[in-house]
């Protein structure tokens, strides 16, 4: 297993896409500077299974600032290369050209192509870029959500190049009007078959009245010249947003994932005036009517969802993304986290198993809006997953972006960062008999420590009684040998691996204990750090 943050060139980095190999894993993203974050700098990575950097290329510019790392598909060519899009601006007149990027094997920059003319004689600038997919006859189609100038109606453009990056042609598809849902945004571009392609977004009223009705699942087929072959907008999805991993099933149906939306006027003073997302899964028959759909999570903010799915086989697929924690109690005492999040579903839309990981903040009480969040996952060669994104740490410096890395996590095939964490998916909680071994005490609450010995990360998976639905959190210490606590944290989900930094732990015994909100004592167990 991995768990590894990378702080690279400037004090922000972000990974945003990553494709495993037989031999490596390659990352995609970008690292800005958060005093000016138009200052960014892509990069495409070459990691070692442990994590180490084999080689990094990085695209300077001094007079252009490169978004990239937006785009979550780093795409492997048939030549064995990869090849990704984005966009320059410069800081000075803000120009915009689009930019195609291939890549050696190695992972060194082969060349780089400008493609301007779509953006910037049709007065359409690009904002965010998408999907790029490789044809038969090495051409590329590729989608990147654009805004008109004189509209501000925002759509999606898509175009062809050649092998080269050249544009050969290029389709609008639009919002519908610059008051009635002007907002169409995608977020992923699926070949259905040689002739086919579909692209799949949300059709978003920003100013709307309705707050309860403006977000919507909209697919649109074309050909392979982006004739429109039909569209459909999914009104009853009203708080629908993202269809990111669009996926042909085997039944010739469609697979997707993002977020779904409720709008909650007040709960218990934690909600107030505002949309909170759950992450969801979406199936799709072969008529592209709704089959099924899952929500999952705790509702969160506009950032919380699920960002990507990848197929295992015909009938298994895992969702990558990241959901949140939110405990409060009173303003001087609550909890937020934003957790990295893994799972495995079935065709049939059962969940199989679900994870996921925290990084435990290193100061008792403190008020700290971490965010952990996964932007993409591939299969390694040992069937488990590499997952890739940003761990954010506002206390490690001042400002918005200070303490932002690049992550990247590694688990076995069943998302566990805690070897055999799967042994604990079908607990029965219904049996409270406490089991007293040795000076362990266990109420049928597993609790699995990993690596025992330890020297730098110490991974803890946390399991108790009770669903999401009826969780209560428990509290965990660390105490040292004179009874010192040495870490305290609030422990607020099941099926949660909460990663606690022991570098400035000395060399020595440790007690971790997890009390109950009632008091009652679920598990103590011994720590040994050695440096």
């Amino acid at each position: 297993v991995i768990n590894k943050r990378y702080d690279l060139t400037y004090d922000a980095s972000a990974f945003g896409s990553v494709v495993a190999t037989d031999s490596c894993y390659y990352v995609s993203g970008s690292s800005s500077y958060s005093i000016n974050n138009h200052r960014q700098e892509p990069f495409l990575i070459r990691l070692n299974f442990d994590g180490s950097i084999h080689t990094s290329s990085f695209i300077t510019d001094d007079s252009m600032s490169v978004d990239v790392w937006e785009s979550t598909n780093l795409t492997k060519t048939l030549d064995g290369g990869f090849v990704q899009t984005g966009y320059a601006r410069n800081v000075n007149n803000n120009n915009e050209v689009f930019r195609f990027l291939k890549f050696k094997p190695n992972g060194d920059t082969l060349f780089t192509t400008y493609i301007n003319d779509f953006l910037i004689l049709d007065n359409n600038p690009a904002r965010t870029p998408s999907l790029i997919i490789q044809n038969s006859d090495s051409s590329y189609t590729c989608i990147v959500n654009v805004q008109n100038i004189d509209t501000y109606i925002a759509g999606t453009a898509l175009f062809k190049l050649d092998k080269n990056g050249q544009l050969l042609w290029h389709k609008y598809f639009w919002g519908l009007s610059s008051n009635n849902y002007d907002l169409l945004i995608s977020k992923s571009l699926l070949k259905y078959d040689e002739n086919k392609l579909i692209i799949g977004g949300s059709l978003i009223e920003i100013d709307g009245l309705n707050i309860d009705n403006r977000k919507h699942t909209k697919l649109i087929m074309v050909d392979t010249l982006g004739n429109i072959l039909q569209q459909r907008t999914y009104w009853e999805d009203s708080l629908n947003s993202g269809v990111y991993g669009l996926t042909k099933t085997s039944d010739n149906g469609l697979l997707y994932c993002g977020k779904n939306g409720r709008y909650f006027e007040y709960v218990d003073g934690v909600y107030s005036n505002s949309i909170k997302y759950k992450g969801q899964i979406t199936k799709l028959d072969a008529n592209f009517d709704l089959e099924w759909r899952i929500e999952l999570g705790e509702y969160g903010g506009e950032s919380y969802g699920l960002n990507n799915l990848i197929t295992l086989n015909d009938s298994e697929f895992v969702a990558v993304g990241n959901t949140n924690s939110y405990f409060y109690e009173s303003e001087e005492n609550h909890n937020f986290t934003t957790n990295g999040w893994l799972v495995k579903f079935n065709i049939e839309g059962k969940v199989i198993w679900e994870r996921k990981y925290f990084k435990v903040p290193h100061f008792e009480g403190e008020y700290n809006w971490a965010t952990h969040i996964l932007y993409d996952v591939d299969v390694t060669k040992d069937s488990g997953f590499v997952m890739v994104g940003r761990s954010t740490n506002y206390y490690e410096n001042n400002g918005y972006m200070s303490g932002q890395h690049g992550w990247l996590v590694k688990v076995d095939k069943y998302g566990c960062l805690v070897p055999n964490c799967q042994q604990y998916d079908n607990i029965d909680t219904t049996n409270t008999d406490t089991i007293v071994i040795d000076t362990t005490i266990l109420v049928n609450e597993p609790v699995e420590l990993y690596p025992n010995p330890a020297n730098a990360n110490l991974y803890y998976y946390h399991t108790q009684t009770g669903t999401s639905e009826n969780y209560e959190p428990s509290m965990a210490y660390i105490y040292d040998m004179t009874g010192k606590t040495v870490q305290k944290w609030l422990l607020n989900d099941n099926n949660m691996t909460y990663i606690i930094d022991v570098t400035n732990f000395e060399s020595g015994t440790y007690v971790l204990k997890v009390i109950s909100s009632d008091g009652n004592i679920l598990r103590t167990e011994k720590i040994i750090v050695q440096h």
